[in-house]
């Protein structure tokens, strides 16, 4: 991958936990772990605290990543501030003059018994494409919640919408509700 492209990844990825961030500052800690039913009882916390770890797991500076074996730390999902101190650490790891594109293998099983470890050649540009992704995901759920239950909370424009989404409103002039995310 060429250092332009990890570039526009690293700058993204800042983007992504900067809006996280800035969303958990803005929430009390008995809204971060309040059990919600439109997350099946699950609470924004837990959010935080999957999409935290799948960073933690790419960052860890290893040949392998492996998703299913993240540490699964309450403490992430208990405390805003615990959150915030992680996603700071991220960012600083992530700081373009030390990260390179490296080659990896992606370790997964997706077998129900538990016993087909797959290996797949893979790079670190590529898993952070990935954790984008995966957090953008995790960030429009995050989106419907607080808009849902924490209205007095007002989210930054754009949060958890795809950059693609969002070229696409901007190019065809089109206002989108940022409390109905959805593909476009």
């Amino acid at each position: 991958m060429q250092n332009n492209a990890l570039q526009t990844l690293l700058s993204a990825s800042h983007g992504v936990l900067e809006q996280l961030h800035r969303l958990a500052m803005s929430l009390s800690t008995s809204q971060y772990t309040q059990p919600l039913d439109l997350l099946g009882g699950n609470t924004i916390g837990k959010h935080y605290r999957h999409i935290i770890e799948f960073y933690q797991c790419l960052i860890k500076n290893a040949e392998v990543v492996n998703y299913d074996k993240r540490l699964r730390n309450t403490d992430i999902e208990n405390s805003p501030v615990i959150a915030n101190a992680i996603i700071e650490e991220i960012l600083l790891h992530l700081d373009a003059e030390k990260v390179s594109d490296k080659q990896l293998h992606y370790h997964a099983d997706f077998s129900e018994t538990g016993t087909e470890d797959i290996s797949v050649a893979t790079s670190f540009g590529r898993e952070l494409a990935y954790n984008i992704e995966h957090a953008v995901h995790h960030m429009a759920i995050l989106q419907m919640v607080v808009k849902h239950y924490f209205k007095e909370i007002e989210l930054e424009e754009g949060f958890g919408v795809a950059a693609s989404t969002l070229r696409y409103q901007q190019q065809n002039h089109v206002h989108s509700n940022v409390s109905a995310p959805g593909p476009r």
